[in-house]
């Protein structure tokens, strides 16, 4: 079962709130008036390498490869390079599942969603959820690095 956890962003402030109600209003010990966020963030279950909480908002950095391959003839193409390259996703929940969403597709990514768990993508990608945390990295959050997704507009 997941830990349930939230954080808050409030003036360009991460603030971890005592509670939050239904209706999405935070509270915390140090300011007793009822601030209403659009910045509540939700712990996945999951953590980075480093062991620290992946929260919706977070920026990670997903290992990736990219290859280079040379046509033989007969429409038949060799793979002679692969470089290790990294690919850059946002922490969303989407039709309730938590994953990532990459908007510039590597070779082991896919551009889109891409849920944690209960996905055949992810199921190959991470025979369980300890292989994904020995791998993913936390790199910013939306709130202030989000200049580094290269988001579509």
């Amino acid at each position: 079962m997941i830990e349930m956890k939230f954080r808050v962003w409030y003036d360009g402030q991460m603030i971890s709130p005592d509670y939050i109600t239904r209706g999405g209003i935070a509270y915390w010990k140090e300011n007793s008036i009822p601030i209403r966020s659009k910045g509540i963030e939700q712990y996945t279950g999951i953590n980075d390498k480093k062991g620290i909480y992946v929260f919706v908002g977070d920026i990670l950095i997903l290992p990736d490869t990219e290859s280079e391959s040379v046509d033989v003839g007969i429409g038949v193409d060799v793979k002679v390079a692969e470089t290790q390259v990294n690919t850059l996703a946002e922490v969303v929940m989407k039709n309730g599942a938590f994953g990532v969403e990459v908007y510039e597709a590597g070779e082991e990514w896919p551009k889109g969603f891409t849920a944690f768990i209960n996905s055949d993508y992810a199921a190959w990608h991470a025979d369980n959820l300890s292989e994904l945390e020995a791998v993913i990295e936390i790199c910013g959050n939306i709130h202030k690095d989000s200049h580094l997704l290269n988001k579509e507009q």
